[in-house]
Protein backbone atom coordinates (compact mmCIF):
# COMPACT_ATOMS: atom_id res chain seq x y z
CA UNK A 1 0.00 0.00 0.00
CA UNK A 2 1.16 3.62 -1.32
CA UNK A 3 0.54 6.45 1.36
CA UNK A 4 -1.11 8.90 -0.32
CA UNK A 5 -1.86 13.46 1.13
CA UNK A 6 -4.52 13.56 3.12
CA UNK A 7 -3.30 10.09 4.91
CA UNK A 8 -5.10 7.91 2.15
CA UNK A 9 -3.13 4.82 1.20
CA UNK A 10 -3.22 3.88 -2.14
CA UNK A 11 -3.26 -0.12 -3.56
CA UNK A 12 -0.78 0.03 -6.16
CA UNK A 13 -1.01 -3.77 -6.92
CA UNK A 14 -1.15 -3.69 -11.02
CA UNK A 15 -2.70 -7.26 -11.32
CA UNK A 16 -5.29 -8.30 -8.80
CA UNK A 17 -7.48 -12.11 -9.68
CA UNK A 18 -11.05 -11.17 -8.64
CA UNK A 19 -12.55 -14.53 -8.47
CA UNK A 20 -16.47 -13.48 -8.66
CA UNK A 21 -15.23 -11.83 -11.83
CA UNK A 22 -14.85 -15.34 -13.47
CA UNK A 23 -18.30 -17.10 -11.76
CA UNK A 24 -19.97 -14.01 -13.17
CA UNK A 25 -18.98 -14.05 -16.48
CA UNK A 26 -19.85 -17.42 -16.71
CA UNK A 27 -23.47 -17.11 -15.21
CA UNK A 28 -24.44 -14.35 -17.64
CA UNK A 29 -22.89 -15.99 -20.59
CA UNK A 30 -25.60 -19.16 -18.90
CA UNK A 31 -28.33 -16.81 -19.11
CA UNK A 32 -27.83 -15.56 -22.71
CA UNK A 33 -27.55 -18.93 -24.14
CA UNK A 34 -31.59 -19.36 -21.95
CA UNK A 35 -32.71 -16.15 -23.91
CA UNK A 36 -31.38 -17.04 -26.89
CA UNK A 37 -32.89 -20.48 -26.83
CA UNK A 38 -36.69 -18.82 -26.08
CA UNK A 39 -35.84 -16.52 -28.94
CA UNK A 40 -35.14 -19.06 -31.44
CA UNK A 41 -38.45 -21.28 -30.03
CA UNK A 42 -40.80 -18.11 -29.47
CA UNK A 43 -38.96 -15.01 -31.23
CA UNK A 44 -41.87 -12.79 -31.19
CA UNK A 45 -41.54 -10.76 -27.83
CA UNK A 46 -44.66 -8.56 -27.99
CA UNK A 47 -47.84 -10.28 -27.18
CA UNK A 48 -51.84 -9.36 -26.00
CA UNK A 49 -51.44 -10.68 -22.52
CA UNK A 50 -49.62 -9.31 -19.41
CA UNK A 51 -47.05 -12.27 -19.01
CA UNK A 52 -43.95 -11.57 -17.00
CA UNK A 53 -42.28 -14.68 -18.18
CA UNK A 54 -41.41 -13.39 -21.27
CA UNK A 55 -40.05 -9.67 -19.99
CA UNK A 56 -38.42 -11.55 -17.48
CA UNK A 57 -36.33 -13.58 -20.18
CA UNK A 58 -35.88 -10.27 -22.46
CA UNK A 59 -34.03 -9.21 -19.46
CA UNK A 60 -31.72 -12.37 -19.06
CA UNK A 61 -30.42 -11.14 -22.51
CA UNK A 62 -29.72 -7.67 -21.45
CA UNK A 63 -28.70 -7.41 -18.83
CA UNK A 64 -26.01 -9.99 -18.74
CA UNK A 65 -24.39 -8.04 -21.27
CA UNK A 66 -24.53 -4.94 -19.24
CA UNK A 67 -22.65 -6.80 -17.00
CA UNK A 68 -19.74 -7.94 -19.41
CA UNK A 69 -19.40 -4.15 -20.08
CA UNK A 70 -18.92 -3.37 -16.39
CA UNK A 71 -16.56 -6.50 -16.01
CA UNK A 72 -14.71 -4.66 -18.95
CA UNK A 73 -14.00 -1.71 -16.82
CA UNK A 74 -13.76 -2.82 -13.63
CA UNK A 75 -11.09 -5.64 -14.58
CA UNK A 76 -9.22 -3.16 -17.23
CA UNK A 77 -8.39 -0.16 -15.98
CA UNK A 78 -6.66 -0.88 -12.87
CA UNK A 79 -2.92 -0.22 -14.15
CA UNK A 80 -4.19 3.03 -15.96
CA UNK A 81 -6.26 4.19 -12.79
CA UNK A 82 -2.77 3.19 -10.56
CA UNK A 83 -1.09 5.41 -13.13
CA UNK A 84 -3.38 8.09 -13.13
CA UNK A 85 -3.72 8.01 -9.41
CA UNK A 86 0.45 8.71 -9.09
CA UNK A 87 1.31 10.67 -11.81
CA UNK A 88 3.73 8.29 -13.63
CA UNK A 89 3.60 7.41 -17.35
CA UNK A 90 0.80 4.92 -18.10
CA UNK A 91 1.02 1.71 -19.34
CA UNK A 92 2.42 0.99 -23.08
CA UNK A 93 -0.23 1.03 -25.38
CA UNK A 94 1.18 -1.50 -27.51
CA UNK A 95 1.52 -4.38 -25.13
CA UNK A 96 -2.08 -3.31 -23.66
CA UNK A 97 -3.39 -3.43 -27.36
CA UNK A 98 -1.29 -6.55 -28.07
CA UNK A 99 -2.36 -8.48 -24.96
CA UNK A 100 -6.21 -7.32 -26.15
CA UNK A 101 -5.83 -9.26 -29.45
CA UNK A 102 -4.22 -12.10 -28.14
CA UNK A 103 -7.07 -12.82 -25.76
CA UNK A 104 -10.07 -12.32 -27.97
CA UNK A 105 -9.08 -12.28 -31.77
CA UNK A 106 -7.78 -15.93 -32.65
CA UNK A 107 -10.97 -17.55 -31.72
CA UNK A 108 -13.02 -14.73 -32.29
CA UNK A 109 -11.88 -14.61 -35.89
CA UNK A 110 -11.96 -18.68 -36.00
CA UNK A 111 -15.94 -18.58 -34.85
CA UNK A 112 -16.71 -15.60 -37.74
CA UNK A 113 -15.20 -17.68 -40.55
CA UNK A 114 -16.90 -21.06 -38.97
CA UNK A 115 -20.08 -19.77 -38.39
CA UNK A 116 -20.16 -17.69 -41.82
CA UNK A 117 -19.61 -21.46 -43.61
CA UNK A 118 -22.44 -22.69 -41.60
CA UNK A 119 -24.48 -19.69 -42.09
CA UNK A 120 -24.21 -20.15 -46.21
CA UNK A 121 -23.97 -23.79 -46.35
CA UNK A 122 -26.09 -25.30 -44.12
CA UNK A 123 -28.70 -22.86 -43.38
CA UNK A 124 -28.83 -21.08 -46.87
CA UNK A 125 -27.77 -17.58 -46.07
CA UNK A 126 -26.66 -15.23 -48.24
CA UNK A 127 -23.33 -13.31 -46.87
CA UNK A 128 -20.92 -11.02 -48.91
CA UNK A 129 -17.90 -10.12 -48.61
CA UNK A 130 -18.69 -6.76 -46.90
CA UNK A 131 -20.04 -9.26 -44.04
CA UNK A 132 -17.06 -10.70 -43.07
CA UNK A 133 -14.56 -8.05 -43.72
CA UNK A 134 -16.11 -5.88 -41.31
CA UNK A 135 -17.03 -8.64 -38.58
CA UNK A 136 -13.17 -9.41 -38.92
CA UNK A 137 -12.36 -5.86 -38.29
CA UNK A 138 -15.04 -4.82 -35.62
CA UNK A 139 -16.78 -2.81 -37.49
CA UNK A 140 -19.80 -4.46 -38.57
CA UNK A 141 -22.10 -2.82 -35.67
CA UNK A 142 -21.46 0.67 -37.44
CA UNK A 143 -23.85 -0.45 -40.72
CA UNK A 144 -26.67 -1.79 -40.47
CA UNK A 145 -26.42 -3.63 -43.47
CA UNK A 146 -23.53 -5.59 -41.61
CA UNK A 147 -24.69 -5.21 -38.34
CA UNK A 148 -26.17 -8.70 -37.30
CA UNK A 149 -26.00 -10.83 -40.87
CA UNK A 150 -22.97 -13.36 -39.38
CA UNK A 151 -24.33 -14.30 -35.64
CA UNK A 152 -26.37 -12.05 -34.05
CA UNK A 153 -24.05 -11.70 -30.39
CA UNK A 154 -20.88 -10.98 -32.17
CA UNK A 155 -22.17 -7.22 -31.65
CA UNK A 156 -20.71 -6.90 -28.16
CA UNK A 157 -17.19 -8.07 -29.62
CA UNK A 158 -17.22 -5.34 -31.45
CA UNK A 159 -18.22 -2.93 -28.98
CA UNK A 160 -15.71 -4.21 -26.44
CA UNK A 161 -12.88 -4.11 -29.04
CA UNK A 162 -13.78 -0.31 -29.54
CA UNK A 163 -13.55 0.16 -25.89
CA UNK A 164 -10.27 -1.40 -25.48
CA UNK A 165 -9.20 0.93 -28.56
CA UNK A 166 -10.49 4.33 -26.61
CA UNK A 167 -9.47 3.20 -23.04
CA UNK A 168 -5.60 3.97 -23.76
CA UNK A 169 -6.86 7.63 -25.07
CA UNK A 170 -9.28 8.42 -22.51
CA UNK A 171 -6.47 7.61 -19.71
CA UNK A 172 -4.38 9.97 -21.64
CA UNK A 173 -6.48 12.51 -21.79
CA UNK A 174 -7.09 12.46 -18.36
CA UNK A 175 -3.61 12.40 -17.47
CA UNK A 176 -3.29 15.44 -19.24
CA UNK A 177 -6.54 17.22 -17.62
CA UNK A 178 -5.29 16.55 -13.91
CA UNK A 179 -1.50 16.62 -14.32
CA UNK A 180 -1.42 19.56 -12.02
CA UNK A 181 -3.86 18.25 -9.36
CA UNK A 182 -3.74 16.61 -6.13
CA UNK A 183 -4.74 12.89 -5.60
CA UNK A 184 -7.94 13.88 -4.33
CA UNK A 185 -8.32 16.07 -7.34
CA UNK A 186 -7.55 13.00 -9.66
CA UNK A 187 -9.99 10.82 -8.13
CA UNK A 188 -12.74 13.59 -7.92
CA UNK A 189 -12.11 14.01 -11.64
CA UNK A 190 -12.44 10.23 -12.87
CA UNK A 191 -15.33 9.81 -10.84
CA UNK A 192 -17.43 13.25 -12.41
CA UNK A 193 -16.28 12.80 -16.11
CA UNK A 194 -16.98 8.75 -15.97
CA UNK A 195 -20.57 9.95 -14.49
CA UNK A 196 -20.45 12.30 -16.98
CA UNK A 197 -19.90 10.06 -20.27
CA UNK A 198 -22.73 8.09 -18.63
CA UNK A 199 -25.05 10.73 -18.78
CA UNK A 200 -23.80 11.91 -21.98
CA UNK A 201 -24.84 8.34 -23.45
CA UNK A 202 -28.45 8.68 -22.26
CA UNK A 203 -28.80 11.96 -23.77
CA UNK A 204 -27.24 11.13 -27.36
CA UNK A 205 -29.42 7.90 -27.39
CA UNK A 206 -32.11 10.08 -26.96
CA UNK A 207 -31.00 12.40 -29.31
CA UNK A 208 -30.49 9.69 -32.02
CA UNK A 209 -33.97 8.12 -31.27
CA UNK A 210 -36.01 11.47 -31.13
CA UNK A 211 -35.56 11.63 -35.09
CA UNK A 212 -37.39 7.64 -35.44
CA UNK A 213 -40.67 8.17 -37.16
CA UNK A 214 -40.52 4.13 -38.41
CA UNK A 215 -40.15 1.35 -36.21
CA UNK A 216 -36.47 0.69 -35.73
CA UNK A 217 -35.07 -2.86 -36.24
CA UNK A 218 -32.35 -4.57 -33.94
CA UNK A 219 -30.08 -3.88 -37.03
CA UNK A 220 -30.93 -0.35 -37.08
CA UNK A 221 -30.77 -0.14 -33.59
CA UNK A 222 -27.03 -1.48 -32.82
CA UNK A 223 -26.47 1.19 -35.22
CA UNK A 224 -28.24 4.08 -33.89
CA UNK A 225 -27.61 3.21 -29.48
CA UNK A 226 -25.83 0.00 -28.84
CA UNK A 227 -22.87 1.37 -29.87
CA UNK A 228 -19.64 2.73 -28.12
CA UNK A 229 -21.03 5.71 -27.95
CA UNK A 230 -24.04 4.38 -26.58
CA UNK A 231 -22.29 2.49 -23.70
CA UNK A 232 -19.66 3.83 -22.98
CA UNK A 233 -20.14 4.68 -19.53
CA UNK A 234 -21.53 1.39 -18.23
CA UNK A 235 -17.23 0.12 -18.92
CA UNK A 236 -16.42 3.70 -17.19
CA UNK A 237 -19.05 2.60 -14.28
CA UNK A 238 -16.76 -0.54 -14.07
CA UNK A 239 -13.62 1.46 -13.51
CA UNK A 240 -15.17 3.51 -11.04
CA UNK A 241 -15.98 0.05 -8.89
CA UNK A 242 -11.80 -0.59 -9.44
CA UNK A 243 -11.58 2.86 -8.58
CA UNK A 244 -12.80 1.89 -5.06
CA UNK A 245 -11.32 -0.56 -4.28
CA UNK A 246 -7.81 0.48 -5.21
CA UNK A 247 -8.49 2.50 -1.55
CA UNK A 248 -10.56 0.25 -0.11
CA UNK A 249 -7.49 -0.83 2.55
CA UNK A 250 -8.40 2.62 3.86
CA UNK A 251 -11.99 1.22 5.45
CA UNK A 252 -12.39 -0.78 7.95
CA UNK A 253 -13.89 -4.50 6.97
CA UNK A 254 -17.19 -3.87 9.33
CA UNK A 255 -17.20 -0.76 6.92
CA UNK A 256 -16.69 -2.90 3.84
CA UNK A 257 -19.62 -5.31 4.29
CA UNK A 258 -22.00 -2.47 5.47
CA UNK A 259 -21.00 -1.21 2.44
CA UNK A 260 -21.72 -4.31 0.44
CA UNK A 261 -24.87 -5.20 1.80
CA UNK A 262 -25.76 -1.31 0.52
CA UNK A 263 -24.79 -2.12 -2.61
CA UNK A 264 -26.08 -5.20 -3.24
CA UNK A 265 -29.80 -3.97 -1.93
CA UNK A 266 -29.11 -1.17 -3.89
CA UNK A 267 -28.20 -3.38 -7.35
CA UNK A 268 -30.78 -5.21 -6.88
CA UNK A 269 -33.55 -2.75 -7.13
CA UNK A 270 -31.79 -0.92 -10.09
CA UNK A 271 -32.11 -4.06 -11.13
CA UNK A 272 -36.08 -4.83 -10.27
CA UNK A 273 -36.86 -1.37 -11.93
CA UNK A 274 -35.16 -2.11 -15.08
CA UNK A 275 -37.16 -5.52 -15.48
CA UNK A 276 -40.32 -3.26 -14.58
CA UNK A 277 -39.11 -0.90 -17.26
CA UNK A 278 -38.99 -3.15 -19.59
CA UNK A 279 -42.20 -4.78 -18.86
CA UNK A 280 -43.48 -1.63 -19.80
CA UNK A 281 -41.80 -0.96 -22.81
CA UNK A 282 -42.52 -4.28 -24.33
CA UNK A 283 -46.39 -4.03 -23.77
CA UNK A 284 -46.43 -0.56 -25.29
CA UNK A 285 -43.44 -0.97 -27.72
CA UNK A 286 -43.61 0.62 -31.29
CA UNK A 287 -39.95 0.12 -32.44
CA UNK A 288 -39.11 3.59 -30.71
CA UNK A 289 -41.35 5.63 -32.71
CA UNK A 290 -43.59 6.54 -29.36
CA UNK A 291 -42.05 8.55 -26.98
CA UNK A 292 -42.00 6.66 -23.96
CA UNK A 293 -40.00 4.25 -26.39
CA UNK A 294 -37.56 6.92 -27.00
CA UNK A 295 -36.88 7.45 -23.12
CA UNK A 296 -36.51 3.92 -22.44
CA UNK A 297 -34.46 3.78 -25.24
CA UNK A 298 -32.23 6.40 -23.69
CA UNK A 299 -32.07 5.02 -20.27
CA UNK A 300 -31.77 1.27 -20.54
CA UNK A 301 -28.55 0.41 -20.73
CA UNK A 302 -27.05 3.52 -18.48
CA UNK A 303 -29.68 1.73 -15.92
CA UNK A 304 -28.65 -1.60 -16.48
CA UNK A 305 -24.65 -0.77 -16.27
CA UNK A 306 -25.58 0.93 -12.93
CA UNK A 307 -27.74 -1.75 -11.38
CA UNK A 308 -24.60 -4.12 -12.40
CA UNK A 309 -22.13 -2.01 -11.14
CA UNK A 310 -23.58 -1.83 -7.83
CA UNK A 311 -23.36 -5.59 -7.83
CA UNK A 312 -20.04 -5.76 -8.71
CA UNK A 313 -18.92 -3.07 -5.95
CA UNK A 314 -21.10 -5.31 -3.43
CA UNK A 315 -19.05 -8.50 -4.64
CA UNK A 316 -15.61 -6.45 -4.78
CA UNK A 317 -16.33 -4.96 -0.79
CA UNK A 318 -17.08 -8.55 0.72
CA UNK A 319 -15.49 -11.35 -1.54
CA UNK A 320 -15.97 -13.91 1.74
CA UNK A 321 -19.75 -13.64 0.64
CA UNK A 322 -21.33 -17.23 0.77
CA UNK A 323 -22.62 -15.28 -3.17
CA UNK A 324 -19.14 -14.41 -3.77
CA UNK A 325 -17.56 -17.65 -3.00
CA UNK A 326 -19.47 -19.76 -5.05
CA UNK A 327 -18.87 -17.42 -7.96
CA UNK A 328 -15.17 -18.11 -7.64
CA UNK A 329 -15.43 -22.43 -6.77
CA UNK A 330 -13.72 -24.32 -8.54
CA UNK A 331 -17.00 -25.55 -10.75
CA UNK A 332 -17.49 -21.43 -12.02
CA UNK A 333 -13.89 -20.79 -12.84
CA UNK A 334 -13.91 -24.00 -14.97
CA UNK A 335 -17.23 -23.22 -17.11
CA UNK A 336 -16.14 -20.17 -16.98
CA UNK A 337 -12.75 -21.01 -19.07
CA UNK A 338 -15.00 -22.42 -21.49
CA UNK A 339 -17.57 -19.15 -21.34
CA UNK A 340 -15.83 -17.11 -24.24
CA UNK A 341 -16.41 -19.99 -26.91
CA UNK A 342 -19.15 -20.89 -25.67
CA UNK A 343 -20.11 -17.05 -26.45
CA UNK A 344 -19.06 -16.82 -29.80
CA UNK A 345 -20.71 -20.53 -30.80
CA UNK A 346 -24.17 -21.00 -28.89
CA UNK A 347 -26.37 -18.70 -31.08
CA UNK A 348 -25.40 -21.07 -34.44
CA UNK A 349 -25.95 -24.03 -32.61
CA UNK A 350 -29.15 -23.30 -30.81
CA UNK A 351 -30.40 -21.89 -34.32
CA UNK A 352 -29.73 -24.96 -36.36
CA UNK A 353 -31.37 -27.24 -33.96
CA UNK A 354 -34.82 -24.98 -32.93
CA UNK A 355 -36.19 -26.74 -36.13
CA UNK A 356 -36.13 -29.99 -33.77
CA UNK A 357 -38.08 -28.75 -30.99
CA UNK A 358 -40.26 -26.56 -33.06
CA UNK A 359 -43.50 -28.73 -32.75
CA UNK A 360 -43.33 -29.28 -28.94
CA UNK A 361 -45.13 -26.84 -26.98
CA UNK A 362 -43.46 -22.91 -26.27
CA UNK A 363 -42.02 -23.32 -23.05
CA UNK A 364 -41.35 -26.75 -23.08
CA UNK A 365 -39.45 -26.57 -26.46
CA UNK A 366 -37.00 -23.58 -25.71
CA UNK A 367 -36.12 -25.57 -22.23
CA UNK A 368 -35.36 -28.56 -24.48
CA UNK A 369 -33.15 -26.53 -26.60
CA UNK A 370 -31.63 -24.49 -24.04
CA UNK A 371 -30.21 -28.05 -22.19
CA UNK A 372 -29.62 -30.38 -25.73
CA UNK A 373 -28.02 -27.04 -26.74
CA UNK A 374 -25.84 -26.76 -23.91
CA UNK A 375 -25.24 -30.50 -24.77
CA UNK A 376 -24.22 -29.82 -28.18
CA UNK A 377 -21.97 -26.22 -27.64
CA UNK A 378 -20.05 -27.21 -24.78
CA UNK A 379 -18.00 -29.94 -26.40
CA UNK A 380 -17.72 -26.90 -29.26
CA UNK A 381 -16.63 -25.09 -27.08
CA UNK A 382 -14.07 -27.52 -25.18
CA UNK A 383 -12.45 -28.31 -28.44
CA UNK A 384 -11.87 -24.70 -29.59
CA UNK A 385 -10.71 -23.42 -26.04
CA UNK A 386 -7.57 -25.90 -26.22
CA UNK A 387 -6.82 -26.28 -29.81
CA UNK A 388 -7.07 -22.19 -30.62
CA UNK A 389 -7.79 -20.10 -27.88
CA UNK A 390 -5.17 -21.67 -24.92
CA UNK A 391 -2.38 -21.68 -27.75
CA UNK A 392 -2.44 -18.08 -27.66
CA UNK A 393 -3.10 -17.41 -23.94
CA UNK A 394 0.20 -19.04 -23.56
CA UNK A 395 1.78 -16.83 -25.86
CA UNK A 396 0.26 -13.94 -24.22
CA UNK A 397 1.23 -15.05 -21.07
CA UNK A 398 4.83 -15.82 -22.17
CA UNK A 399 4.80 -12.12 -23.42
CA UNK A 400 3.67 -10.69 -20.18
CA UNK A 401 6.84 -12.59 -18.93
CA UNK A 402 9.31 -11.02 -21.42
CA UNK A 403 7.40 -7.67 -21.06
CA UNK A 404 9.43 -5.47 -18.19
CA UNK A 405 7.43 -5.18 -15.04
CA UNK A 406 8.04 -2.08 -14.30
CA UNK A 407 5.04 -0.25 -13.06
CA UNK A 408 5.30 2.18 -16.12
CA UNK A 409 4.68 -0.74 -18.67
CA UNK A 410 3.15 -3.66 -17.05
CA UNK A 411 -0.35 -4.31 -17.82
CA UNK A 412 -3.21 -6.54 -16.99
CA UNK A 413 -2.67 -9.53 -19.82
CA UNK A 414 -5.77 -11.87 -18.03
Amino acid sequence: MKRLSRGLQFDERLRVHYGFGDGLRALAILLIVLFHAHVEIVPQLRFHRINLFVPLLDDLGRLPVAMFFVLSGFLLSRPFLGALLDARTLPSFGHFWLARVLRIYPLYAFAVIAVAIVDVLCMHQSLSAADLLTHLTFTHTLFEATAETIAGPFWTMAIDAQFYLLLPFLAAAAAAFTRRMSVAGRIEFIAAASLGILFLNAVVRFLLLLSVRVPVSTSLEKVLIKNIWGVLGMFLLGALVQLWTMFAGNVSSDERHRLARRAFTAGALVLAFHIVGTVLHLHGAAGYVTFRDKLWGAVEDPIAGLGCALLVLGFSAHPEALVARALSSPPAVAFAVLSYAMYLFHSTVLKAMSPLFGSLPANAGFLVLFVSGLMVVLPIAYATHHTIELPFLRIKEKLRRGVPTSRATAVDLR
